[in-house]
C-alpha cells in the first residue's frame, strides 16, 4: 500500500496510509482526518477488459476531478480542478475561508488531445472487441486550471495552476492573503514538490527520461507589504 505525508507547517503533518490518516503533531500521533468527497465526483479512470481475458487502466486526460488535501489545525484544503476556488474546510465541515480568483483556462487543442489518448485508441486497434467502462473516453472543451493544493513548513498554502509551458505555484499565507507566485517548468508529476525557505523543490524529466531535482527560489511578500 501506498503511503504518503503531507507536510502542514513547521510541526504539523498528515500520513496517509493503511492506518488511516493520522493527524501528526510535534508530540507524535494525534487524531485521525476524514476527507469526505463529494458524491459527483466523475470518473477518470477507465477499466477496459481485453479479449483475452487482461485488464487495463486508462487515465481520462484534462477531466474533470476534485481535490483535497490536509490543511493546518486539522482542516482539508479542498476545490474542482476546473475553476480557481479553494474552500478550507474545517474539522466540524464548516467553510472557513474561501481562497479564488480569476484565471482564464485554454482550450484542449486537437494535437494535445490526439497525444494524450495515443495509447488508449491504439490499444483499441491492437484488441478488436476490447470493452471499456465507462464506455469511451470524453474530451472536455478546456485544461483543468488546478494541477495541486500544497503546504510549505509555514503552513503556508500553495497552489498549482496550469500553464501552457510548466505551471505557476501561487502562495498564500493561513489568512487566505496572497504572498507571491512563482513560474517552474514541467514538472515529474509522479512526484509531489516540498515548498520551504521561500523555495518550490522538484522533480522534473529531460528528454532521456532521467530524474533530476531543482530548486526554484521566490521572493514573498511579507504582512506588511
Amino acid at each position: 500500500s501506498m503511503i504518503r505525508y503531507y507536510p502542514a507547517g513547521a510541526r504539523e503533518g498528515y500520513v496517509f496510509g493503511v492506518s488511516g490518516n493520522i493527524h501528526i503533531l510535534a508530540d507524535g500521533p494525534a487524531d485521525t482526518l476524514s476527507i469526505e468527497r463529494p458524491e459527483d465526483v466523475p470518473a477518470t479512470m477507465l477499466r477496459c477488459l481485453l479479449p483475452d481475458g487482461a485488464i487495463r487502466f486508462f487515465s481520462a486526460p484534462f477531466a474533470r476531478n476534485w481535490m483535497g488535501v490536509p490543511a493546518p489545525g486539522g482542516a482539508t484544503a479542498t476545490a474542482w480542478n476546473d475553476e480557481y476556488r479553494i474552500s478550507i474546510v474545517n474539522s466540524d465541515g464548516d467553510t472557513v475561508r474561501i481562497i479564488e480568483r480569476q484565471e482564464a483556462a485554454r482550450e484542449v487543442t486537437d494535437a494535445e488531445w490526439s497525444e494524450a489518448t495515443a495509447e488508449y485508441e491504439a490499444s483499441k486497434i491492437e484488441s478488436i472487441g476490447v470493452t471499456c467502462t465507462p464506455g469511451q473516453m470524453i474530451r472536455p472543451p478546456y485544461h483543468p486550471v488546478l494541477r495541486g493544493i500544497f503546504h510549505d513548513q509555514d503552513g503556508m498554502i500553495v497552489v498549482e495552476v496550469s500553464q501552457e509551458q510548466g505551471s505557476r505555484f501561487d502562495f498564500y499565507d493561513q489568512q487566505g492573503f496572497e504572498r507571491g507566485s512563482l513560474r517552474v517548468p514541467t514538472r515529474d508529476y509522479s512526484v509531489a514538490p516540498y515548498f520551504r525557505d521561500n523555495s518550490a523543490v522538484m522533480t522534473v524529466r529531460d528528454s532521456s527520461d532521467v530524474q533530476s531535482v531543482q530548486v526554484h527560489r521566490w521572493r514573498g511578500r511579507t504582512s506588511e507589504d
